[in-house]
C-alpha cells in the first residue's frame, strides 16, 4: 500500500512527539503539499481549539488571508502540538497570540493541580 503524504508525517510526529511542546511548521494555507494539520489531527489525544482560534483571530486582525488558515494544535499524551505558519513573520505572529497562555497550559500538562482560576484579591 502506498503510504500518502500525511500519514508519513504523522509517523514523524508520534516517532518524535516527546517534548513538552513541538511546534511543526505547516504549508500555505490550501497548498497540495499542506498536510501538517491534518497529520497533527492523526496523531493528538485531545485537540486545542481556544489556541487555533486565538492565533486565527490575530492574523485576521492583520491580513483577510488567515482566513484560509488550517493550522491545528492538540495535546498528544504530555506533548502540546502547534501547527505555526511556514512564513517566519506570521510564525512569530502566531505564537505571540498565545504565548501568554502556555505557561499555565504546560504546568497544566506536568500535572499542576492548583485551581485554574484567578487568585482571589488581597
Amino acid at each position: 500500500p502506498t503510504i500518502g503524504p500525511a500519514s508519513r508525517s504523522a509517523s514523524a510526529i508520534t516517532a518524535t512527539g516527546t517534548a513538552l511542546t513541538s511546534w511543526l511548521p505547516w504549508a500555505a494555507q490550501a497548498a497540495p503539499r499542506d498536510v501538517t494539520p491534518e497529520a497533527t489531527r492523526a496523531v493528538v489525544d485531545r485537540p486545542t481549539p481556544g489556541l487555533d482560534e486565538a492565533m486565527r483571530a490575530a492574523s485576521l486582525a492583520k491580513t483577510p488571508h488567515a482566513a484560509l488558515s488550517r493550522g491545528f494544535s492538540g495535546i498528544r499524551k504530555k506533548t502540546l502540538l502547534v501547527n505555526l505558519p511556514g512564513s517566519e513573520r506570521a510564525a512569530v505572529e502566531n505564537l505571540e497570540a498565545i504565548l501568554a497562555a502556555l505557561p499555565h497550559g504546560l504546568a497544566k500538562l506536568r500535572g499542576d493541580p492548583s485551581d485554574c482560576g484567578r487568585p482571589p484579591k488581597a
